[in-house]
């Protein structure tokens, strides 16, 4: 069981999500995985190391070599992100399964990043450990009890809420909902508002000729019935 306190859990759990978020959000050139492993140098969805037991030294899996690789696992979290997927994409984001560290089947494009980046790993003499994350069952909770590295922690924590995984309807960026806070649709407040501004252009593209319509016609009973008030007298 872990020692961490609640407190110390949940600001764990925070600065993961912070990490997820820009993973997921990663751009596609090396200089964005450069910014990525300087803001986050701990935070990966694999590890790659060279030699065996205990001769085994860790490399970065966020070298350009390995770009493809590290896409691949960005394109998969998309897509469970998405709610698109939550089979095997979910087991190997969640660490669980060892076919996660093989090569992968399937014609979606991530498939064939993830074999062409598995390519350059094993060309360069590297391996993935075999380790998968740890799940015991916990007698006194009554569940189960997970762990595996930052990322997969990230993930899980996320599956438990998967309500808050969300895509930003104007900028289309992938964002963690606030807890309690299941009506959020837009990523930042910036977003919210030019959303609701590209609402009332829609709404008036829409039906604001019927509104125009609708107004002058009253208008203009309105005046009729002033007129009538006024030959009539008080």
């Amino acid at each position: 069981m872990s020692m961490h306190t609640p407190q110390s859990a949940r600001d764990n759990t925070r600065m993961n999500f912070l990490a997820l978020e820009d993973f997921v959000n990663l751009g596609d050139s090396p200089r964005d995985l450069v910014k990525f492993r300087q803001k986050y140098p701990g935070f990966a969805p694999f590890r790659l190391v060279k030699g065996e037991g205990a001769d085994e030294t860790k490399v970065s899996p966020f070298d350009a070599r390995f770009l493809p690789a590290i896409l691949a696992w960005r394109d998969l979290l998309r897509e469970v992100w998405r709610g698109d997927a939550a089979g095997w994409e979910l087991e190997t984001l969640l660490g669980i399964i060892p076919e996660a560290r093989e090569r992968w089947a399937g014609t979606a494009p991530f498939v064939a990043l993830w074999n062409h980046g598995l390519d350059a790993i094993e060309g360069a003499g590297l391996h993935i450990p075999k380790e998968l994350a740890r799940i015991t069952a916990v007698w006194q909770d009554g569940q189960f009890d997970y762990r595996g590295t930052d990322f997969e922690d990230a993930v899980f924590a996320l599956w438990k809420s998967h309500w808050r995984a969300k895509v930003c309807p104007m900028c289309e960026s992938y964002f963690i909902a606030r807890p309690h806070r299941k009506a959020q649709r837009f990523c930042s407040a910036f977003c919210a508002s030019e959303g609701k501004r590209e609402s009332n252009r829609r709404w008036w593209r829409e039906s604001g000729g019927d509104w125009r319509r609708r107004l002058m016609k009253e208008k203009r009973r309105e005046e009729g019935r002033r007129k009538t008030k006024g030959r009539n007298g008080p």
